[in-house]
């Protein structure tokens, strides 16, 4: 005989679980407990279970419609996933159902800034500005927007309403400062750049922005203290040596810029800009082999680099290698038709070759792009003296002398052209102009040898041959190998 295993209830408590099953089996449907849909779903997104949870909180959006809430949920779920555009239309009915849902608003706004359309983006920002008009968040992420949309008055007045709300914004400033750069008030972000660093002292980002508008201002010694601070926090940034080493190179000072630039080629050799610069202070030290090595890998580096084919070609001219020089400023011109600089390396070349037409045409273009760049008014007035265009000269030469009066080479050609013209006692008067404002050192010597050479000339006209050989005799006394002083001065002792 065999006995069957039961519980220590016995048969009592098979019959009570089999009367439950029956009870629950006979109630009628319209009698039983529904399901709380969205319960479930907070429940399986606790659990990461995004895809059942999306499902529960679908089903409580049918049984229930008009309620924000499971939208606004299922938004939140899409939002986890990246899938914005579902998450924008389910946020959307969730502030359309509950105009003050102010989360959904902040929800939305973000899945459409992830989603990269910054018009909604910002509609968004506005309605949820109506809610809260001192969300400074809001305004930081309108004034985000207005960047992206080239709306940058926008954006600055955004960034302005930031500050005022909270004046510690360390991001405010950063983006605003950036916005003046944009708009050329250079002035205006070093001073929020600057706050940024009393903010953040020992943040270097203040620093980084700060050095670079220093660069442009000219202010070197502030730009070397500026990267000083971020090379001091972080000693393998090699765009700040870069940067720094730019700014020795601007203080002529080569030794350093050298040291500099050779640090940021070592930690990235990548950057086309760093063998660039290097390569313009190995120029300026008149190593031109090793400068053209350095354009060459800089352009390796970027085959579309404007600037190092200029460089490259100014070098070339250098080594005499005047066909290779010439295809360098071809090739600029065609990467970027508008940069007036090859226009007029190019002008200079041809001027060098004796190529008078062809360098006047390329003064003109240079001049057509950048009305105001002076050294191209000057090569073109040069030339015009060579081809006795006396009042075409002084036109040039009065072009540049409006925009910087102080400028000797305008002087010295206006000075030249007026003695082209037989006006001799107004070509002195330029030249004397010219010594008496440039002391003699250095730096001044070749242009007081200059005037004095060509203040020679015109007293030989004038048949005043004591003053002429004077006058050649102080050319010779500021640069000994001054050809048309001593040319001058032999002529007049004849």
């Amino acid at each position: 005989m065999s006995f069957r295993k039961v519980s220590r209830f016995g048969t009592f408590g098979y019959n009570i679980r089999l009367t439950a099953s029956l009870l629950v089996a006979l109630t009628p449907a319209g009698c039983q407990e529904t399901p709380d849909h969205a319960a479930l779903g907070k429940q399986y997104a606790e659990k990461d279970d995004m895809q059942m949870a999306i499902q529960s909180y679908g089903s409580a959006i049918e049984e229930a419609p008009n309620l924000a809430d499971p939208y606004y949920q299922r938004g939140l779920l899409y939002r986890k996933q990246n899938l914005h555009n579902q998450a924008i239309a389910d946020f959307k009915r969730a502030v359309e159902l509950d105009e003050t849902l102010v989360d959904a608003y902040r929800q939305m706004a973000d899945a459409q800034v992830a989603a990269e359309k910054p018009d909604d983006a910002i509609e968004t920002y506005s309605s949820l500005l109506e809610l809260e008009p001192n969300n400074s968040a809001a305004y930081f992420g309108r004034a985000a927007m207005y960047v992206t949309s080239n709306k940058v008055e926008k954006a600055r007045a955004d960034l302005d309403k930031v500050i005022d709300l909270d004046s510690k914004n360390a991001d405010a400033y950063q983006t605003r400062g950036l916005i003046h750069v944009t708009l050329g008030n250079s002035d205006l972000a070093l001073q929020d750049f600057s706050k940024i660093i009393e903010l953040k002292p020992d943040d270097r980002s203040g620093y980084v922005l700060r050095g670079p508008e220093y660069l442009k201002k000219k202010e070197y010694d502030q730009a070397i203290a500026d990267f000083n601070q971020v090379i001091e926090l972080n000693p393998k940034d090699a765009t700040a040596f870069r940067h720094r080493g730019w700014a020795h190179f601007s203080k002529n000072d080569l030794p350093n810029a050298a040291a500099d630039l050779g640090k940021s080629i070592e930690l990235n050799k990548s950057d086309p800009t760093v063998w660039d610069y290097r390569g313009q202070v190995l120029a300026k030290q008149e190593q031109w082999k090793d400068a053209i090595e350095d354009f060459d890998v800089a352009i390796k580096r970027n085959p579309k680099f404007y600037e190092a084919f200029c460089h490259r070609g100014s070098a070339l001219v250098n080594t005499e290698s005047l066909e290779k020089a010439a295809t360098d400023f071809a090739a600029a011109i065609q990467l970027d038709a508008e940069n007036p600089l090859a226009y007029y390396l190019r002008g200079n070349l041809a001027a060098r070759e004796s190529a008078i037409d062809k360098a006047i045409a390329d003064y003109d273009t240079a001049v057509a792009k950048k009305p105001d760049y002076l050294e191209a008014c000057l090569g073109r007035a040069r030339m015009r003296l060579l081809r006795s265009e006396w009042d075409l000269a002084i036109q040039d030469s009065q072009k540049v002398l409006e925009i910087e009066a102080d400028n000797p080479q305008a002087r010295l050609l206006r000075g030249q052209a007026l003695n082209g013209k037989g006006e001799i006692d107004k070509a002195i008067a330029e030249f004397d102009w010219i010594t008496k404002k440039f002391p003699q050192n250095a730096k001044n010597a070749k242009i007081r040898a200059d005037a004095f050479a060509s203040r020679s000339f015109s007293l030989y006209q004038k048949r005043e041959y004591l003053p002429a050989i004077d006058s050649a005799y102080f050319a010779i006394l500021a640069k000994n190998d001054h050809y048309e002083a001593h040319n001058h001065r032999a002529r007049a002792y004849i």
